[in-house]
């Protein structure tokens, strides 16, 4: 009997076991793989409604030039590419002047073409307080041209040698689209 005994608990602690790892392991993974399941149907459903979106309406063209797309107003102005950074060059300056902050220097990065639609951009930095940098993002995003702000770094200077109101410096990339076929 003794050995019976110790069979039965041998079997039951097995059962244990397997419930504690299910509760513990299976039912959260079970869980997940259904949020993952229901979140695959809701993007198929928005995935089948955006086709259905398109199918209705003509998509403009990217490369069919500036009069086929339905915005005005979201390429850099200018007949070729030299004339394209130049604006954008003008437009960061012109955004910083504005909002009080100190130019320090802008710096042209390579473009790049994708599509036919050519990405110029600028390296700008300047020193600002809270309020003109917040202004300075506020122009650049919110004019047009359409500018796309990225890699900004902020960096508070040392209030001891910095006897100005503008205690920090700012550095960011600002990028703007050209139509690619002017200049190419």
């Amino acid at each position: 009997m003794n050995r019976l005994a110790q069979r039965l608990a041998a079997v039951c602690l097995l059962l244990l076991v397997v419930a504690v790892g299910y509760v513990g392991l299976g039912g959260p993974l079970a869980a997940q793989y259904a949020a993952l399941a229901q979140r695959e149907a809701q993007t198929a459903l928005a995935l089948e409604r955006y086709r259905r979106i398109v199918a209705r309406t003509e998509a403009p063209r990217v490369g069919a030039g500036r009069s086929d797309l339905p915005l005005n107003g979201i390429y850099l102005p200018g007949d070729s590419p030299a004339q394209a950074v130049a604006a954008l060059q003008d437009r960061v300056k012109s955004a910083v002047a504005e909002a009080g902050a100190r130019l320090g220097s802008v710096e042209v990065l390579a473009p790049r073409v994708d599509d036919g639609v050519a990405r110029q951009a600028v390296r700008a930095r300047f020193a600002a307080d809270t309020r003109s940098l917040q202004q300075v993002l506020h122009r650049l995003e919110a004019s047009r041209p359409l500018l796309l702000l990225d890699n900004l770094y902020v960096r508070a200077r040392d209030a001891r040698s910095d006897k100005t109101r503008l205690r920090l410096d700012v550095r960011i990339d600002v990028a703007g689209f050209a139509d690619g076929a002017a200049g190419s």
